[in-house]
């Protein structure tokens, strides 16, 4: 996941980059309504090992993302694969008039800085600040979407749903967080991803403490929509942040930590909420577990400082 949101931050238009990385990464949430609407079907008629081989059936496409996906330019560049990198550039740029006769270089300063260990660069040039509070934000987006994911249906069982609608309101989590990325992607683009993402989180908060009130049908619905449009829609628009914070050099290397360390949020999360659960705390007390967290992960998006990354262009030289 942090190489596509690499790839597809090199690729997007500056305009429309948190948008496009917003569409590609909804495709997790929606594996996530797949993933639920396949349960509510095969647990009752099978077993849970028939959703293993749901989850399986993906591995058919590896052949075709394989030879379909574009490669990174950087990569064509210092690999010297110029035949390749003419037929990309000609289907970035028709008008472009790429060919073999012309030379590219890339207009990079940090790459013939960088030496040794290349996590080392996410802390230079002023970037600690904002790089720490990027791996708590997305700790804390995880440890929210995980949980979510993970507990809901169980939560609203414990609340005296049936199983049925509890599985429901995981597809309605889902989809409201595809729905919540690709319009945070576009207000991102348009009004800046630090004022959208604290928005964002600060409505999630508000929204998952209103869902330990138990409201009617019609707004538990909503509220869950906006739940998941607010944690897991805004954890993807965080991805795309992430990506155009960090120069092209290090982008794979900035998304790829920021998404480890918040993985570890996303590993506790269950296990810490199976242990509250255990305990047979209130609804109340569950998704309080959930809502901190966002204001938490809003704090530390406040604190990052913008910057611009220097985004990989390309000269290209008549001989």
């Amino acid at each position: 996941m942090p190489n596509l949101i690499a790839i597809i931050t090199e690729y997007a238009p500056k305009k429309l980059r948190s948008t496009l990385v917003a569409i590609m990464f909804s495709g997790h949430a929606l594996g996530g309504v797949v993933a639920s609407m396949g349960a509510m079907y095969l647990i009752p008629n099978f077993d849970w090992r028939a959703v293993v081989w749901l989850g399986a059936l993906p591995l058919i496409f590896m052949p075709i993302l394989y030879k379909l996906l574009p490669e990174s330019i950087n990569y064509l560049m210092t690999k010297n694969k110029k035949s390749k990198l003419v037929d990309v550039l000609n289907q970035v740029n028709v008008d472009g008039q790429y060919t073999m006769n012309d030379n590219y270089v890339l207009q990079e300063q940090l790459k013939s800085e960088m030496k040794g260990f290349p996590v080392k660069e996410l802390f230079k040039k002023g970037r600690t600040l904002s790089t720490l509070m990027f791996w708590i934000a997305i700790f804390m987006c995880l440890f929210v979407m995980y949980g979510l994911s993970t507990w809901l249906p169980k939560i609203m069982g414990g609340a005296g749903y049936e199983l049925g609608s509890s599985l429901t309101f995981l597809v309605v989590l889902n989809l409201g967080a595809v729905f919540g990325a690709i319009v945070g992607g576009k207000l991102a683009d348009r009004y800046g991803s630090k004022r959208i993402l604290v928005t964002f989180l600060v409505i999630g908060f508000i929204t998952l403490t209103m869902l330990s009130f138990k409201p009617s049908m019609i707004m538990l619905y909503i509220l869950i929509a906006i739940a998941g449009g607010t944690t897991t829609g805004t954890q993807i628009v965080t991805n795309a942040y992430v990506s155009q914070y960090y120069p092209n050099e290090i982008r794979s290397t900035g998304v790829g930590w920021a998404l480890g360390i918040g993985r570890i949020g996303g590993i506790l999360a269950p296990t810490f909420c199976g242990i509250l659960l255990d305990m047979k705390l209130s609804l109340q007390v569950n998704f309080l577990a959930f809502a901190i967290p966002c204001i938490i992960a809003a704090a530390a998006i406040w604190f990052i400082q913008d910057n611009f990354s220097n985004l990989t262009e390309i000269r290209q030289e008549k001989i």
